[in-house]
């Protein structure tokens, strides 16, 4: 077993990996690799975005070949697809507000800031909640690399 890696070296020995065994992936690493990854920061903690893990044969070969044939997608155990969702600010923020309180991360003042001042940013935010949402999904695509 190999031991983890720190942080800068993670980044200074990092690849893009073309190729891949077709070992399967077990469901505990899956499953700490995609807490670590909803782990990262998101404009007010929205998490606008979604996160498929695609590990069907079919469903393998119908998104390599969305894919202009990256041969990696089927070769993969699992693919990890981030989809941005623009919409998700717009709605019920309460389970938000409830863990960040539960958590610590925000006091009651900032939860009551907060339930003001999410819903005027994002409706000024116009169409420009897709580039949210897409910044959002890069980050949190950036903590799965780094947690691999």
């Amino acid at each position: 077993m190999t031991l983890p890696l720190d942080v800068p070296t993670a980044i200074n020995q990092r690849r893009s990996i073309k190729n891949f065994t077709t070992d399967p992936i077990a469901p505990e690493l899956l499953k700490t690799l995609v807490e670590l990854t909803v782990a990262a920061p998101s404009s007010f903690n929205i998490q606008d975005w979604r996160i498929i893990l695609v590990q069907d044969e079919a469903q393998k070969a119908a998104l390599a070949e969305a894919a202009w044939g990256q041969k990696q997608i089927i070769q993969a155990p699992v693919t990890f697809v981030f989809a941005a969702d623009a919409a998700a600010g717009g709605g019920d923020l309460t389970p938000i507000y409830e863990q960040a309180l539960s958590t610590g991360a925000w006091s009651e003042g900032t939860v009551k800031y907060f339930k003001q001042a999410i819903p005027g940013f994002q409706k000024d935010l116009g169409e420009k909640t897709r580039e949210y949402a897409i910044k959002d999904a890069m980050i949190a695509a950036t903590h799965l690399v780094l947690a691999a």
